[in-house]
């Protein structure tokens, strides 16, 4: 019986590991955003508040899901 029954393959790890770097990016990117706004110069309502704070997300994950997809691998 081999010993990696149930493993699953490079790819279905690699496309986890990427389902996963989206998903954290896509949750964490608007409070990361809200939190730079509030600890900015200006304040919170200057500097864009609410406005905007999904923009650049896109880069974001085109930027992580490689990472997270790897590390997955490992």
């Amino acid at each position: 019986m081999p010993s990696d029954v149930g493993r699953p393959n490079t790819t279905q790890c690699l496309v986890a590991g990427a389902a996963a770097g989206m998903a954290v990016d896509t949750a964490l990117y608007p409070l990361d955003t809200i939190k730079t706004r509030l600890q900015a110069a200006g304040g919170f309502a200057r500097n864009g508040g609410l406005r905007g704070v999904y923009s650049g997300l896109s880069s974001a994950i085109i930027g992580s899901s490689p990472g997270a997809a790897l590390f997955f691998l490992t």
